[in-house]
């Protein structure tokens, strides 16, 4: 009897293994998880510095998902999942300040794009560079799909072309592409999509909130005849 029960639990084992083998690969899933599981993602102080000085891109190991951030280890050679992890992570060191900002930020904030702080070009390549980065503008219709779609430096989308070089000799400097693109995406990050509804919404907060201080005023001083 115990031998037809042990044969009968090997089976049910061997029938769930092949199932889980052949069972469909949802992507969809996969990708929730990688989403879920990267949202609390942050860099300590120290690499977030060097990320603000560097700007490694979202395939550098310090976007590398681990053991901790999976729901399940086999997760970790799903190429799907580590790529969806990896551009979540990078996004949110994106936007992610320091937890004590440096002193200058709050007295001389310098160029910043979601307060961290852009790094000061010595090098006259890389002055020229981001000189030139300012002539970058993507389109309305790749300026969506780049803040859907979150396609990191290192894009072909951020390239320097004849029409921005100031010299196409510098099209050839590794140093002066890799500014080039770096700025051309910061900036890229910084534009709106539709900046005159943004301006509008501003403006409307702004008006409300001078009228509700003009009635606040008003009422106030009534109150004194009384």
């Amino acid at each position: 009897m115990k031998s037809i029960v042990c044969v009968l639990l090997f089976m049910v084992v061997l029938t769930m293994q092949a199932w889980a083998q052949t069972a469909p690969y949802d992507s969809a899933k996969v990708i929730r998880d990688a989403r879920r599981y990267a949202r609390g993602f942050r860099l300590k102080d120290r690499d977030l510095k060097k990320f603000n000085q560097a700007y490694f891109p979202e395939v550098s190991d310090y976007f590398k998902p681990t053991a901790k951030h999976v729901p399940d280890t086999v997760m970790l050679k799903d190429s799907l999942y580590v790529k969806t992890y990896r551009n979540v992570a990078f996004y949110n060191a994106v936007n992610q300040r320091p937890v004590v900002p440096p002193l200058q930020d709050f007295v001389f904030p310098a160029h910043t794009i979601n307060g961290t702080s852009r790094p000061e070009y010595t090098n006259p390549t890389e002055q020229f560079a981001r000189k030139d980065a300012k002539k970058f503008s993507l389109s309305i219709a790749e300026l969506k799909r780049f803040k859907a779609m979150h396609y990191p430096n290192t894009s072909d989308y951020f390239n320097p072309t004849a029409q921005t070089a100031s010299n196409l000799a510098l099209l050839k400097d590794s140093d002066y592409v890799k500014t080039f693109r770096n700025e051309a995406f910061y900036n890229s990050l910084k534009r709106r999509v539709d900046p005159i509804g943004h301006a509008f919404v501003v403006v409307s907060i702004v008006v409300v909130a001078a009228t509700m201080l003009t009635l606040f005023l008003v009422a106030i001083s009534r109150a004194r005849f009384y």
